[in-house]
């Protein structure tokens, strides 16, 4: 075995284990894996926690072609992905999508204007 490869093999071996048995991961209370079948491709890995919803999540599913709809449908499946401030009621993230949704569909629809001939 070359001599170059042998700090490289026993970093991995001495690594694996560790990251695998979940040591130095930080613990911010466990979100959990997204849950039924509503998970779409939508990201909750975008902001500070990699296991819940948060603001970052939603600008960056937005910018991904993310309807609002479709993000909110997405929380109501996984609500574990929510946290403090952000769960419905809370007044955070979830509340302004369901605000958005809300005002959106209330604005009346503007009928094309014909010119006077």
């Amino acid at each position: 075995m070359k001599k170059s490869f042998l700090p490289v093999l026993v970093a991995a071996t001495l690594f694996i284990p560790f990251a695998l048995s979940g040591c130095g991961a930080s613990d911010d209370g466990g979100g959990g894996p997204p849950q039924g079948s509503n998970h779409s491709g939508i990201s909750y890995a975008s902001g500070t926690s990699d296991r819940y919803f948060g603001h970052a999540d939603y600008a960056s599913n937005k910018l991904a072609g993310y309807t609002d709809q479709q993000i909110k449908d997405y929380l109501d499946a996984n609500p574990n992905l929510l946290r403090q401030g952000n769960v419905p009621g809370g007044g955070g993230i979830y509340d302004q999508i369901d605000s958005s949704i809300t005002n959106t569909a209330r604005q009346p629809q503007q009928q094309p204007q014909q010119q006077p001939q």
